[in-house]
């Protein structure tokens, strides 16, 4: 089973931040998961929110801005907005990248990316988006692919045609949705399972005896 930690191991330090990154590999996680959006000028930037505001006090929407001018701005706790780039530098192949897609427009970008570098075994996307899901698998058929943001409570064959649908290969539910007829189907269509995002220690010992492949934390010690 994996341990991939949430925006770096950001249960102790501020989300998608250099600081973030490091101590998810001081604290020895399998994986990281980071989220990526454009700028303005289309440069891939590691952020979660579409605003500026939650995570730098700065007003403003990061597809309003250039690159040029988001590295101006620094996170409050004074690390700089990394790029797709720079994540991977700080990583160094130590890790599994699980890249989250906030938005569209930028599939062919993180594709190219990653072929260029040689890193389809190092890395899974992941999007919540179904068309942008489809695009990905368009576009590369080597490259693990995940669909998340699965929240609601539903038949547990209908969550797996979901997936199925857009030829992901890992389904990322939230961990309250998940149960033994679940990994049952999931199994039975020989896909993966990562429950996300868990962090009290009763639910990950749930999520280990229930069998999923991997566990996405906001404390991968605890696991």
């Amino acid at each position: 089973m994996l341990k991939i930690a949430h925006r770096g191991a950001s249960g102790y330090k501020l989300e998608n931040t250099r600081t973030s990154f490091k101590e998810a590999l001081r604290l020895k996680t399998d994986g990281v998961e980071f989220d990526v959006r454009l700028t303005k000028d289309k440069k891939i930037v590691v952020i979660h929110d579409k605003n500026l505001k939650r995570l730098t006090g700065h007003s403003g929407l990061v597809g309003s801005l250039t690159l040029k001018q988001i590295r101006k701005i620094k996170y409050k706790n004074g690390d700089n907005i990394l790029t797709l780039a720079e994540v991977f530098k700080i990583l160094n192949n130590k890790c599994v990248c699980k890249i989250d897609l906030k938005e569209d427009g930028m599939e062919e970008k993180i594709i190219k990316f990653i072929k260029k570098r040689h890193l389809e075994k190092r890395v899974i996307i992941t999007t919540e988006s179904s068309s942008i899901a489809r695009k990905i698998r368009k576009i590369s058929s080597d490259i693990k692919l995940s669909l998340g943001g699965l929240k609601k409570r539903m038949k547990a064959e209908r969550i797996v045609r979901s997936v199925k649908n857009v030829k992901a290969d890992i389904i990322s539910p939230h961990y309250s949705i998940i149960s033994k007829k679940l990994i049952r189907e999931v199994r039975k269509n020989g896909l993966l399972i990562d429950a996300y995002t868990v962090n009290k220690k009763k639910d990950i010992a749930k999520m280990k005896k229930l069998g999923v492949d991997m566990i996405t934390t906001d404390y991968p010690d605890r696991l």
